[in-house]
Parts: C-alpha cells; structure tokens; sequence
C-alpha cells in the first residue's frame, strides 16, 4: 500500500526565508553596495535607476532563489513603471511563477509579450516558453508542458541554470503524468544538477525527494534510500532548516523503513510530516504521513489508534477544503476495513468509488485499482480480479513501474490461490519474489496475512519441485512466513495455519556464511536489534551517537549480504550469532 505521489507541480521550489551561500568579503561588500543603492533609488522615486541595477542583481537573485528580496523591490515600483518596463515585467513573472502564482505569472507574461510587440528575442521568448511550461505543468496540460519546455531547452543559453532547472522539473513532472517513468527520472536528475549548479540548494533538495520518489516507484529501494539520507544528512550539517524539504525527505524515508517492516524507525520519520497548519505545508505529504503512521498502529495491534489517526486527518482535510484528497483517503480506509476482515464496508467503498474492472486505466490512479482489485478477490469475484490485475500488471511493466509490478504480482498469486489454482499461483508469487528479494520487501507480503502464509508456506514444501523456486533464498520466505507468523500470535489468532519451519531442512541449500566475520560490537548492536530497540534506544543503551548504531547496522548489512533489519535478524539466528 505504497503512499500516492507528492510530486506536485504546485509545491514551490523557493520560499521567501532561502538559505544564501557563504559570501566572500569582498563579494559581500559589493553585494551590499548594490542593495544599498537599490534601496536608495527606490526611496527617492528614481525607478529608472532602481530598474537598471535590478536588471544587472535579478538574474543572481533568481539563480540561488532569493525570491523575497526580489519581490520586496518589486512592490516598491508604482504599477503602471512595471507593467511599462519589459525587463521588470519579466523579472515579476519568474517571481510569480517561482512562488506558484501561475494566474499573475501569466498577467505578466502577456504585458511582456505587449511591450515585445511582435518582436522576437530569442532569449527572451525561451524565458516566456520555460514560465509557460511551469503553467501548463500546474494545470496537468502535459502536451503544452512537454512542448514548451523543449522549446525553453533549445533556446535558454547554457548558463541560464535556475531556468534549466525549472523546466527541466517540468519536463519531469510531465513524463511522470504521461506515465513515461525513465524519461521522468532523467528530467529530474538534470533539475537537480541544474539547482546545484545555480546553488539553489532548497530547490535542490526538494527535486532530490522527486528523484527519490521515482526511485521507489521504479522499485529501486536501496537508491531511494540512499537519496533520502542524502537529503536529510545535508540538512544536518548545514545551517540551516527547510521544514517542507525534511518533511518530505522523512515521510518518504517512513515508507522505506515500513517496508522494510522497522516500523518503530518509520514511527520515528514520520512524525514531522504530521505537524498541521505548518509553513509551505504539501497536504499530500500530511496526508501519507497520517497514512504511514496508521499502518504502523495497525501491524503494532493498536487498532484504535490507526482509526483515530485517519479519522484525524478526515477532519483536517474537509476543515481546509482540501477535498480533492478525500478518495485517496477513503482509499486507505477501505484498505484498512479489509485488513480487518469487514468486507461489507469494503463493498459499500467500491459502489461509492464508482470504479469498474473495464474502466479505461491510469497509472496516477493505480493504488485504488489495486484496492478494487483486493475488493474482488475477498468477494470471490476472481474473474474480474485476475483480469482487472492482468490490465494493471501489463500497463505497469510497459511503464517500468516495478514497485507497482511486484504488489500486482502478489495481487495475482493470492488470486490464482483463492481460485485453487496452486501452479498459477506459485509461478506469479516467483515473479513477485524474485523482484522484490533485491531490495528487501517485506511488508507488500507480510501485511496480506494468512493467505500469503498459506502461499508461502507451499512455496517452501514445493521448493524442490520447481527450479524457479530453487534460484529465490529460502532464507528469504522464511523471513517473510516467521514476521506474518509472530504478528499471527501477537494478535492472538487461531493456529490453522500451517506452522512455519523454523529450521534449515537437509534439502534447502545451506545458509550463506557471512562475507566476513561480525566484530563483538557488530554482534551486540544485532542482539539488541532482535530485542526489538530502536536506533535511539541502541545509542543510549550503548552510550554512542545514533550516527555510530547506523554506521554498525550498515557494516551488518554488507556482511550478512542482507537489505534491513528484519533480513538481518534472520540470517544472525540462521548462523546462531545471537546465542
């Protein structure tokens, strides 16, 4: 149940309080200089000085993303000197673009236009071009986008960066609404070298999480990761604090770590994006955050909780009039409703969503017809859920969706299973697992419950039987059956279940031995992980910094050749390390 995009073309890349890069001197004192004397003309009513020292400071100022300053001078001008000044008409519609003000944008795009009459100007119709591609990306015109922004690109000089690197999100957002995953990925990686380059650093690292968004869509886990972390241990060491970018960096990083089922961890991420009535706040990413924060109350038992905090969020959507989210919400809950077993409030949601198995399909979409897909299979209407799932799974690997791939797979396995068809069943659960070993999933298994159990359980008596099988680590399945297992007995359920094996048999093949040997410190950090610790409480029980327990668990990663700590409890128990 993977959270849906906050990729938002209406999420500002700059903010009116910007962290500006140390300065030397002598730079320094120019630039004051400069400011001084702007200030000075604007004071004494000389526009036309102001406008002329303007035009030689904006470009600078737009490149490291000091939009207040700009927009303070800007406001200092009577009316009718901007909207007569082509220059500071063009300078006004970055500001507007850059701060989402995409109607004022375009109020000064066309006195720009006016003031041109006709004329052309090469770098300043690829200036109107790279604005208009940030309009038509907020009104989800992908063609317009798509189109202006080559446009924009063939014509922008090669320094002009800020301008290069917001188009280039542009063309990112655009390809990703157009469903083309790569092509999104590439434009958003060329966004952020375009920001470095220009020192913009928030817009930098706000396009990072883009970045890190695409990474988990296209299910490489282990990138996500390391971009997130990135992200946050920037922040960490400077000196400063962008409160949108850390809020989205850790709700994003909260999905990884749920996935990989540390959910105190994922607890611990996710709390600041739960702050509400925040500065720059993207209600998307409060929304996952509640979410997020749900699922950990629901695998912990905490039934109640979990309602309460969606019930929450309920309220705080219809009470800021962000009503537009209210299916996603409804969404999570029917998602929710099935986990607990109450499949008429399930059905009730599907005749409420007016969603169809033939329904023409969208990728922006997907987690709802997944949802519906789940409906059909707890009804028993296989059918329809093994054909809606087909269209999705197809569509998802047309796209390079893997993230989407593996869960639909899964999707596919539980179905075949419930129709009684075990072969079928094993060889979607091979594709799924295969898939997902690489990057450590487990909670897209864990959280179907007894029914995957069974599943898996037969996969491992089957082992031997199918030569597919015999290439996915039966350490792996039997991570995955002793977590469903354990959550099975916490939750006090009956034990119909075939139990699960908790040794290696004769035939399995022998368990991998480390790459090299763990230190006493390794071993102990391990000990107290299987004790079910936190990073935190490892630190303090350790007297160590958290920085130290995370550089002891990466070492026990790389040589246990494991993905998270999950993974990583299993292989030490396999190879007795925690006696």
């Amino acid at each position: 149940m993977h959270s849906t995009s906050p990729v938002e073309p209406s999420e500002s890349l700059f903010t009116t309080k910007l962290y500006i890069p140390t300065a030397q001197p002598y730079h320094y004192e120019q630039t004051n200089l400069l400011h001084a004397a702007i200030h000075h003309a604007l004071a004494t009513a000389d526009y036309e000085r102001a406008a002329a020292l303007i035009e030689h400071r904006s470009k600078t100022l737009l490149q490291c993303g000091n939009v207040a300053t700009l927009q303070a001078w800007l406001e200092a001008f009577p009316t009718e000197f901007l909207q007569s000044h082509m220059q500071l008409s063009l300078t006004q519609a970055w500001m507007h673009a850059l701060l989402n003000r995409w109607d004022a944008a375009e109020r000064d795009l066309q006195q720009v236009e006016e003031l041109l009459d006709k004329t052309k100007v090469p770098e300043i119709t690829a200036q109107i071009a790279s604005i208009r591609s940030g309009i038509s990306a907020a009104h989800h015109d992908i063609a317009a986008t798509i189109e202006l922004s080559r446009l924009a690109l063939a014509q922008l000089p090669e320094d002009s960066l800020m301008a290069r690197g917001f188009v280039s999100r542009n063309m990112g957002i655009a390809s990703w609404l157009k469903g083309d995953v790569v092509a999104a990925t590439q434009a958003i990686a060329n966004a952020i070298d375009y920001n470095h380059a220009s020192n913009n650093i928030y817009a930098a690292l706000i396009i990072s999480c883009d970045l890190a968004f695409m990474q988990m869509i296209q299910g490489q886990f282990q990138k996500a990761n390391t971009t997130y972390e990135q992200v946050l241990e920037y922040i960490a060491d400077a000196d400063f604090q962008f409160l949108p970018v850390i809020r989205r960096a850790r709700q994003g990083l909260a999905d990884l770590l749920y996935e990989w089922n540390e959910l105190d961890a994922a607890a611990d991420s996710v709390l600041t994006g739960m702050e509400l009535n925040t500065p720059g706040e993207n209600i998307q990413v409060t929304l996952n955050s509640y979410v997020t924060m749900a699922r950990v109350k629901q695998v912990q038992g905490d039934e109640e909780e979990a309602w309460h905090l969606l019930q929450e969020i309920e309220d705080y959507i219809y009470s800021h009039n962000y009503t537009h989210l209210v299916p996603v919400l409804s969404m999570y809950r029917t998602r929710l409703w099935l986990i607990q077993g109450n499949i008429a409030g399930a059905g009730e949601w599907v005749v409420a969503s007016g969603l169809s198995f033939d329904d023409p399909l969208n990728h922006l979409r997907e987690a709802e017809y997944l949802t519906l897909a789940r409906v059909y299979i707890t009804q028993r209407k296989l059918v329809l859920a093994l054909g809606l799932l087909g269209r999705l799974r197809q569509a998802a690997e047309a796209d390079k969706r893997i993230g989407n791939v593996i869960e639909i797979a899964m999707l596919e396995a539980l179905a075949w299973q419930e129709q009684g068809d075990t072969q079928q069943a094993l060889t979607a659960l091979i594709d799924a697992l295969t898939l997902a070993k690489p990057e450590g999933y487990i909670r897209t298994f864990v959280d179907e419950g007894a029914p995957m159990e069974t599943l898996l359980t037969k996969a491992i008596e089957m082992r031997s039987e199918m030569e597919s099988l015999q290439k996915i680590a039966p350490s792996y399945i039997r991570t995955l059956l002793s977590t469903i297992k354990q959550e099975r007995l916490w939750r006090g359920m009956s034990g119909e279940h075939s139990p699960l094996p908790t040794t290696i048999n004769e035939d399995d093949e022998p368990v991998e031995p480390p790459r090299e040997p763990l230190t006493e410190r390794e071993i102990e950090v391990l000990r107290l992980v299987a004790a079910g610790l936190s990073n935190r409480s490892i630190a303090e029980h350790m007297v160590v910094s958290a920085g130290t327990v995370k550089v002891h668990l990466h070492n026990i990663h790389n040589k246990l050749n494991v993905h998270n700590r999950t993974e990583a409890v299993a292989r030490a128990r396999e190879l007795n390390l925690l006696l």
